[in-house]
């Protein structure tokens, strides 16, 4: 018997025997030989990474930052999101929001486009921050996480940019942790 890509185990029967995603292919008194698929191939390195920020992105810590940023966003509206990454504050945020998530990396502008490929009133774009220049006053909100320490990032011009970006009213969300050298 070939079977391409299965394993196949012979088991010794003690009772009852039950199995689950596995096929049965020969039984005989005392023992039973079981089929079941091979383990998969390891995914190729581009898609590693991914299973690597999956893991990240689900991870306590991680689900309560972007929850406390998502309270701190407006429930309808325009969003501007620089540096967004994969798009994960765009995960909290309610269908009425209109989003818009920069980001300098080509790679994570495709797997946010992936991920939020159903997602009406959602678009990306990859730029560089510098370069960014946002129409003046045309968010309620604008968000920048993590981004002043990106090499080739001039950090306040970032900042007067995104406030030149809200609406009178509107929210700038930042998050740039700091330390002694920065």
């Amino acid at each position: 018997l070939q079977v391409p890509q299965v394993k196949a185990v012979t088991l010794r029967r003690r009772g009852r025997v039950r199995f689950e995603q596995a096929a049965c292919l020969m039984s005989m008194p005392g023992e039973v030989t079981v089929a079941r698929p091979a383990a998969p191939a390891a995914p190729p390195p581009e898609e590693r990474g991914d299973a690597v920020r999956d893991a990240i992105r689900d991870l306590p810590a991680c689900t309560s930052f972007f929850d406390a940023v998502a309270a701190l966003l407006p429930a309808s509206g325009r969003v501007l999101d620089l540096g967004c990454g994969e798009g994960r504050v765009l995960d909290r945020l309610p269908a009425a929001v209109a989003y818009a998530g920069v980001d300098a990396a080509p790679e994570r502008i495709e797997r946010a486009r992936r991920r939020h490929a159903a997602r009406a009133g959602a678009s990306f774009a990859c730029a560089d921050l510098d370069e960014v220049a946002p129409d003046a006053g045309a968010y309620d909100a604008v968000v920048a996480l993590n981004t002043h320490q990106l090499p080739g990032v001039d950090g306040a011009r970032l900042l007067r940019r995104a406030l030149a970006a809200l609406r009178p009213g509107g929210r700038l969300v930042v998050f740039w942790p700091s330390s002694p050298q920065s």
